[in-house]
């Protein structure tokens, strides 16, 4: 059963970053798109926790602090995502959106007590020749898939943000030794929807109906696999399965998805670099999750 939850866990950050992915493809050019998509998945996502929080609601007031940032940070993840997909090559946004462990390990020297090792020094050096050979585009016009300044921007935005939510999650949980995660994560989530929504206010809307009728079962279903992957996580830590085997398997196996999903069905053309690359920052996810 825990290999079976692990399985899930894998799939379930494959699709969850995959989806994004299909849904800038189905709506191109439709306005308003993005922020609509970041509101649902976030809704989505709000109402899974919601369920789950009903089954255990143990809470705590001083939980709510840290639930806001984690929102925020969900909030401009969810965001900066899938402008980051809808700008450049899914690929190594899903990508840098893996390396934000990087983000976590180097907060955790200076707040959380932890020393730097061999395995801790050599994930950092492939991160940024991880990196270094994803933005390296060649001497020749065909060296490596495309992608501009924009992009960029928003996939620091993701890396940032993803790595803020994975600091302020293991901040509250070494606060609170592990508890009220379920209260965490609803408020969060909750927060983090409202935020979406309003930006979503604030964009044009326009085409609203028209991409809601095609393509409102993409973000929904995308958010209903984010929260299985944290709801299997949670399910993962009660068993005999070891930390050191499930998120180096979670962070490879979803960026081996999303890497493959890129070239059979995006069509992204990586140079032998960029997916050297590639290689490299799922060998340093691995590295980094031990």
């Amino acid at each position: 059963m825990p290999y079976l939850y692990l399985t899930f866990a894998v799939t379930s950050i494959g699709l969850s970053s995959v989806i994004g992915g299909f849904f800038n493809k189905k709506n191109e050019g439709e306005k308003g798109a993005s922020s609509l998509y970041s509101f649902l998945i976030s809704l989505a996502v709000f109402l899974f926790w919601a369920i789950v929080f009903c089954f255990d609601r143990t809470l705590n007031a001083k939980v709510i602090w840290f639930s806001l940032m984690f929102g925020a940070f969900f909030a401009l993840y969810n965001i900066s995502y899938i402008l980051a997909v809808k700008s450049g090559p899914i690929a190594l946004t899903g990508l840098f959106s893996q390396l934000s462990l990087i983000g976590a390990t180097v907060w955790g020297f200076f707040f959380w007590g932890a020393k730097p090792n061999l395995l801790v020094i050599i994930g950092v050096v492939l991160v940024c020749v991880s990196i270094w050979l994803c933005l390296y585009k060649g001497k020749n016009k065909d060296g490596g898939e495309k992608f501009n300044f924009k992009w960029l921007i928003f996939a620091i935005l993701a890396f940032a943000s993803n790595a803020g939510c994975a600091i302020v999650q293991k901040t509250e949980q070494i606060y609170f030794n592990g508890n009220y995660g379920n209260f965490f994560m609803f408020v969060a989530t909750g927060f983090s929807a409202i935020t979406c929504f309003v930006l979503w206010l604030r964009d044009d809307k326009k085409e609203t109906l028209k991409v809601l009728k095609s393509s409102w079962y993409m973000p929904t279903f995308a958010g209903v696999f984010n929260g299985l992957l944290n709801f299997f996580v949670i399910l993962m830590a009660t068993t005999s399965l070891s930390p050191s085997l499930i998120y180096p398997v979670i962070g490879v196996g979803g960026l081996i998805i999303l890497t493959l999903f890129s070239k059979f069905a995006f069509k992204e053309k990586l140079s032998w670099w960029q997916w050297l690359g590639v290689g490299l920052g799922a060998v340093a996810v691995a590295v980094l999750s031990i």
